[in-house]
């Protein structure tokens, strides 16, 4: 009867991980702004927000978009979009696309010293 649960919960736990992540998501969480090649994006948005969901979306535009959606402990919503792109040898890179706060656009310009400053200011 052990055997059978320790088989068990070892076949939940493989399935759990295959579905854990798409490749995309990981190209962006374990990727870096150019600015800051030392630190990942997912480390420094899980450092920032005390929640963070990722979710992938094929757009009308038939282009593949990362959402991170992270939460503040004042229950804030930040959104940043991340475009997946491609080079010329096929290799996947993401560039920013989009930045909401609460609903509501807001700029992505300078984006990556934003996100750095508060990173730091969370350590």
């Amino acid at each position: 009867m052990q055997k059978i649960f320790i088989l068990l919960t070892l076949t939940i736990l493989f399935m759990a991980s295959c579905f854990d992540s798409s490749e995309n998501i990981n190209i962006v969480k374990n990727g870096s702004f150019y600015s800051y090649p030392d630190i990942t994006v997912g480390k420094m948005v899980n450092t920032i927000f005390e929640k963070v969901n990722w979710e992938e979306i094929i757009a009308d535009d038939g282009n593949s978009y990362v959402n991170m959606y992270g939460y503040t402990e004042d229950d804030d919503e930040v959104l940043i979009q991340f475009r997946i792109k491609y080079r010329d040898n096929l290799e996947k890179y993401w560039e920013v696309n989009a930045m909401e706060m609460n609903g509501e656009p807001t700029t992505t310009r300078g984006i990556a010293d934003e996100l750095y400053g508060l990173y730091i200011a969370n350590k």
